[in-house]
């Protein structure tokens, strides 16, 4: 004999599955948050025009500053790392790429921008930043569809069974 699932019970494991991807996609920026790390703020500072420059984005900064003009106001809305390991015969390597996505109001600019800033280290050793202009779409991606997903299992969940 087969086990067959009610409707409801169907609606009750989507919200619960929707759930826990709702929180794992936003889990990473809620941490980034509290904890904010050091360089992606100096980087911000910079921007704004107000700290010296960090050593390994001193060409970046000043491009983006004449580009856009300085920073007025950064508001954290994504955070990515992705972790690589290439195994070899003889040895092992690491690379780790942090991002993080910040709606940026820059004095040059009418409209606010996707700025991205990302960090890259290969075996532990800091390799380099990068200042990019992000896609909202990729903003859409990442959040939509858990919170569309997790809206559909609430409705299903909630609404009334038919007579």
């Amino acid at each position: 004999m087969f086990f067959k699932p009610s409707p409801r019970t169907l609606a009750i494991g989507l919200l619960v599955f929707s759930s826990l991807w709702m929180a794992f996609t936003v889990a990473p920026l809620v941490y980034s948050l509290l904890f904010p790390q050091r360089d992606f703020q100096d980087i911000l500072h910079a921007l704004e025009s107000h700290e010296t420059v960090p050593f390994r984005v001193s060409v970046m900064v000043p491009r983006t500053i004449l580009a856009a003009r300085p920073l007025r106001r950064a508001l954290q809305v994504g955070y990515y790392t992705r972790f690589t390991v290439t195994v070899r015969l003889n040895a092992s390597h690491k690379t780790k790429e942090t991002q993080v996505t910040y709606l940026a109001w820059f004095q040059g600019l009418p409209r606010p921008s996707i700025l991205a800033i990302s960090r890259h280290e290969s075996d532990g050793v800091l390799q380099g930043y990068d200042i990019d202009e992000g896609e909202p779409a990729s903003l859409v991606r990442s959040y939509g569809l858990p919170m569309l997903m997790l809206g559909v299992s609430v409705y299903l969940v909630r609404r009334k069974r038919e007579a």
